[in-house]
């Protein structure tokens, strides 16, 4: 179950796919909480300084790892795959993810639930309007974006920035 108390730590059993946090970009990194307004991107790069931006660690539960692995779409139903967001100390901030229900649950976006936490939007649940949105342009990978092979496929070659980097 996914509530408000166990998304923090219910993934962390799951296999992690990524060996390093990957970077993630700014407009991304805004993509799933809303644009801040400018005084909060000032405040933020003056404690972190010019190299803003937030990190991610993903993860997948047995139900979606054969998927990373084949590539043999659609994900099967109780599917888990978790966002972990970082910033540059470590320090998880948020967790987003989402998890594959049955038919029908909302067919037009692959009948994928989408959850998020974090300090400043809270709990959410549900067919959240941001994650929709962005997901709906990976129809033709179940709604999942894949970038976050490296583990589960270490033939292929990535780098991605270490955190501190």
């Amino acid at each position: 179950m996914i509530d408000k108390d166990s998304v923090k730590t219910f993934y962390r059993k799951f296999t992690r796919l990524t060996k390093e946090p990957m970077e993630v970009g700014r407009i991304l990194s805004i993509a799933c909480v809303g644009l801040p307004s400018p005084g909060e991107i000032e405040a933020q790069e003056k404690k972190s300084g010019p190299h803003l931006g937030s990190w991610v660690h993903y993860y997948a539960n047995a139900e979606a790892v054969p998927t990373y692995r084949t590539q043999e779409y659609p994900f099967q139903i109780g599917s888990v795959i978790v966002k972990e967001k970082l910033v540059k100390d470590g320090t998880v901030v948020g967790v987003g993810g989402m998890r594959k229900r049955e038919a029908g649950f909302d067919a037009a976006h692959g009948d994928w639930e989408f959850f998020y936490t974090d300090a400043k939007t809270g709990f959410q649940i549900g067919s959240l309007k941001t994650c929709v949105e962005c997901h709906s342009t990976a129809k033709a990978s179940d709604h999942v974006f894949t970038a976050a092979r490296v583990l589960i496929e270490p033939k292929k070659k990535r780098r991605f920035a270490k955190l501190g980097g």
